[in-house]
């Protein structure tokens, strides 16, 4: 019994399967990382961008028509304003076309419009203090425009509080900062209605994916099979032993995707994957060549390469 037990041998990850699961886990994580990146940072950075030209717009809007104060660009509720001036788009747009004071009133609604579509784009249509600008320190200065207030402030340091010291920006003074901004830096691309979405979907399927295979590769790992050359005994990771005696058949019918599914006399059956679970080949071939002398020379055929698994690890489940 001692000597069957140190011959024991034990299947091992079969090394490319184990390689490609590993570059697959690695690239789809890649991809989630990367999509996370971006709904995160760049795109969000990106619509804040477009946001602030937007907003400048509007404020300049103001301006023309006399109405750069506060109280007349006071915002309570974004969401309710964005869906109000969208439905009358249209209207609002031949209005503003004209050169008039109406025409001036209307295109303050028109760049309102297409501010607060911005930033619904971003997922950012609340009423909290949105950053329009940065200035490099010592120290970074920052602008925000709060429109519950109608009119921004700046934030540089700290008080000693610990509180971010603010200083009250009004609207005017805010645009000036806001053109000359513009004057210096690039245009960016504004947001389209789903780059948002698509960035947490490709945020799901990178780690979903991911997860899903490393899951996948640790069940694979954990499924051991072990065998007894002397007497040519397997068992399998369920605990249940065979030797060729038990063998009722050995269907090779899926051999050419490296599986075989091993029936028992008592009418159980075992669907073995050779790829994934080395040498657990060599072992069903030696019980065959037991089981069924007949086939030896089918035994010994041309048994397919692991080149030729062409498909991902994931589409061979057990």
């Amino acid at each position: 019994m001692s000597d069957v037990q140190t011959t024991q041998q034990t299947t091992h990850l079969g090394r490319n399967w184990l390689l490609k699961t590993l570059l697959f886990i690695a690239l789809l994580v890649g991809f989630g990382a990367w999509g996370l990146v971006d709904a995160l940072y760049f795109y969000p950075k990106r619509g804040e961008m477009d946001a602030a030209r937007r907003l400048k717009d509007h404020l300049a809007a103001a301006q023309v028509a006399g109405a750069l104060s506060p109280t007349q660009l006071r915002i309570d509720d974004p969401a309710a304003v964005l869906t109000r001036l969208k439905a009358a788009e249209k209207e609002i747009a031949q209005r503003a076309a004209i050169e008039n004071p109406d025409g001036r009133a209307a295109k303050v609604e028109e760049t309102r419009l297409r501010w607060l579509e911005s930033l619904n784009r971003m997922w950012a249509l609340k009423p909290a203090p949105r950053l329009v600008h940065s200035e490099k320190g010592p120290p970074t200065k920052r602008y925000y425009f709060d429109m519950r207030d109608g009119e921004g402030y700046s934030v540089s340091g700290a008080a000693a509080s610990g509180e971010p010291a603010k200083t009250r920006v009004p609207p005017g003074e805010l645009l000036n900062l806001l053109v000359a901004a513009s004057n210096t830096s690039n245009q960016v691309t504004p947001l389209s209605g789903f780059d948002m979405l698509f960035q947490w979907v490709f945020v799901a399927i990178g780690f979903g994916g991911g997860g899903w295979m490393l899951v996948t590769l640790a069940r694979a790992a954990a499924k051991k099979y072990r065998w007894h050359p002397e007497t040519q005994q397997l068992t399998f990771p369920d605990g249940r032993t065979a030797v060729p005696a038990d063998i009722q058949d050995i269907d090779k019918s899926l051999w050419h995707k490296f599986f075989v599914v091993m029936q028992l006399k008592d009418n159980a059956s075992y669907k073995l994957d050779l790829l994934r679970h080395q040498p657990l080949e060599e072992w069903v071939l030696a019980m065959e060549r037991t089981a069924f002398p007949d086939r030896a020379e089918e035994a010994v055929e041309e048994a397919p390469t692991e080149a030729a698994a062409t498909e991902p690890a994931s589409a061979n489940p057990q």
